[in-house]
């Protein structure tokens, strides 16, 4: 007996985390967050990954307040069909 796979094989990921700095003369923010999608069956192997990153920091010099902040993102998808039913 087989138990029926209500997710259809497909299993995903979130992924969230984030770090908070602070002094008298600086702060800093970093968050960091990523999510995939994975699907392996005996026919083939679906994947889709993306990711977005957020960083700010802040700081005196010379007595004036500077801010420095970027962002990074990205997505990446693959599928993989297979020739026999072992990878």
């Amino acid at each position: 007996m087989v138990a029926e796979d209500n997710w259809n094989y497909w299993v995903f990921t979130p992924n969230i985390s984030g770090t908070f700095q602070g002094e008298s003369n600086s702060k800093s923010m970093s968050l960091d967050n990523s999510f995939s999608a994975k699907r392996i069956t005996t026919k083939s192997r679906a994947s889709l990954d993306g990711y977005f990153n957020y960083d700010n920091k802040k700081f005196k010099v010379n007595e004036k307040d500077v801010a420095v902040g970027y962002t990074s993102y990205g997505l990446d998808a693959r599928y993989v069909k297979s020739f026999k039913e072992h990878w």
